[in-house]
């Protein structure tokens, strides 16, 4: 105790606190008893997660933080809910998307009842992208008269690849042309090659096509004959 009567606790146990008149006529007494300090709780004042929206494809998954305060609360455990299950769901934080939808993910402090949220939107999964692995003509001969025009048939591996559009080129066009859809035309007698070429991967396959000319019998027709004789 100092002169102006502020007494300090030192240790547990007790003591008595005299105060005296500077004349020595009057006195007074405290007894002062001292425990053990008892450590306040400190208790929680809010949450927050790292983000307040979300945008996941049906499959995926995403992990939220949540950060109580103040950071040396006693009690920081908390509780996560959805509010449709059949969009999302949450474990400890992590968020899983099950179907099309909105749903929100909300986490709940024990100590206090803080609430935070986060708003989920679930996206159908798109469909995966199949890359072509190769092309080929289901016949690599072909024959034409002068004239004549065909269809090119061509079959692309894997047979379900996303992006299926392909272009044909003729090495002569003047032989042998080629539409955008693979119909050739015979122009005159030769021998070319019609190459097709995926857009997806740029895989080729190739197909020779040969040109023959008609043949023409000019045999005439003689229906009567006369022989004179000498």
């Amino acid at each position: 105790v100092d002169s102006n009567g502020k007494i300090i606790a030192k240790r547990t146990g007790m003591a008595v606190i005299k105060v005296v008149s500077l004349d020595g006529s009057k006195s007074a007494e405290c007894v002062v008893n001292v425990t053990t300090k008892t450590e306040e709780k400190i208790s929680v004042s809010g949450v927050e997660l790292n983000v307040n929206t979300l945008s996941l494809q049906e499959g995926n998954s995403e992990i939220l933080t949540a950060t109580v305060t103040p950071e040396d609360a006693e009690d920081k455990s908390v509780i996560w809910s959805t509010s449709n299950a059949s969009v999302v769901e949450v474990d400890n934080g992590k968020v899983t998307a099950i179907g099309e939808g909105t749903a929100t993910v909300t986490v709940i402090t024990m100590d206090g009842g803080y609430k935070a949220f986060c708003k989920v939107e679930v996206k159908k999964a798109e469909d995966p992208i199949i890359s072509v692995s190769g092309v080929m003509f289901k016949e690599d001969q072909v024959t034409l008269k002068s004239g004549e025009t065909g269809m090119l048939q061509i079959a692309i591996e894997p047979s379900n690849a996303t992006n299926q559009a392909v272009t044909f080129e003729s090495a002569d066009p003047e032989i042998v042309t080629v539409s955008d859809t693979g119909e050739i035309k015979a122009v005159k007698a030769g021998k070319t090659v019609i190459q097709v070429i995926t857009i997806d991967g740029e895989k080729k396959a190739y197909c020779t096509v040969e040109v023959i000319e008609e043949v023409i019998n000019d045999t005439i027709a003689v229906e009567t004959v006369n022989i004179v004789p000498n």
